[in-house]
């Protein structure tokens, strides 16, 4: 107010800092949505740069905010209108454009990981029920986890489930019913038990694979039990009558009782074999 300090001055150095802020509000933004893009595994698609910097658009607007008010408080509203947006408006989009390089530099990143990536094989469920894996998948998938394990420190086990007196159930209801009732529920409820352990396959109409991944055999064994505990201790419903079920499993491991797929499986099969003698059972592969 004395003079000492003119109005033209303090608005250059308002604007210096507007500049700044222009430039840090444009870095933030694209920080936060590499964070974001990082935590939900974003894909590459050709869509993805232009709908980034949209949100670059929209998160960094023409508005510039708050800003204008600085340049008003030093008294400097005449010179912010006829000089300093246009400057303001310049340095965003000087940083818009900075950010929109390093947009299209990381998308090009997605785009060639996602041409240099194997194939990733479709996971094939059963054709006849859509609800386990079909047996095809399951070999890929024991194939895929061997891969990835060390079989000095670690293991796959397989359980191998069949229903109890199946045939029964088939002349009592005939197949087309217990296909439409008894054997959905059952998938779903294998399903259920085996999410977050490994995958179930169907096998058969009344047979069914289950890998565990990183499972020994205490540990498989005691999961196949709680399998057939839950399925015997189940109500399933055939249209006004209720039905119970037993299973009898064989469990076997990689690399113990198998090098491959089929090694495996068929010592699991063997086992389960074994269990069906005296049904409801739980049989190791020897």
């Amino acid at each position: 107010m004395r003079g000492l300090f003119h109005s033209d001055a303090a608005v250059a150095a308002i604007h210096t800092i507007c500049v700044e802020q222009v430039e840090e509000r444009a870095d933030v933004v694209w920080s936060v949505l590499q964070r974001v893009m990082t935590t939900v595994e974003t894909a590459y698609s050709d869509t993805l740069a232009q709908d980034l910097k949209s949100f670059m658009e929209h998160y960094v607007p023409g508005s510039l905010w708050e800003l204008p008010g600085f340049y008003a408080q030093m008294g400097g509203q005449a010179l912010f209108d006829h000089q300093f947006r246009a400057a303001l408006l310049v340095a965003r989009a000087q940083a818009l454009q900075k950010a929109h390089a390093e947009i299209n530099l990381y998308v090009e990143g997605l785009r060639q990981r996602a041409q240099k990536a194997p194939g990733a094989v479709a996971n094939e469920r059963d054709q006849q029920f859509g609800i386990l894996f079909s047996p095809k998948q399951a070999e890929l998938d024991f194939d895929e986890w061997k891969s990835r394990l060390n079989s000095g420190e670690a293991s796959i086990a397989i359980l191998y489930l069949d229903i109890d007196d199946f045939k029964d159930l088939n002349t009592r209801y005939t197949e087309t019913v217990v296909d439409k009732t008894i054997l959905p529920d059952v998938l779903h409820l294998l399903t259920g038990l085996v999410d977050q352990r490994g995958k179930g396959y169907q096998q058969g109409r009344d047979e069914f694979v289950l890998i565990l991944p990183n499972h020994d055999e205490a540990e498989a064994v005691a999961f196949a039990e709680k399998v057939r505990l839950r399925i015997a201790s189940r109500q399933f419903q055939v249209g006004d009558k209720t039905e119970t079920l037993t299973i009898s499993g064989g469990v076997a491991l990689w690399p113990k009782h198998g090098a491959t797929y089929d090694a495996v499986l068929l010592k699991a099969s063997q086992a389960k074999q074994i269990a069906t003698q005296s049904r409801n059972g739980i049989v190791l592969a020897e």
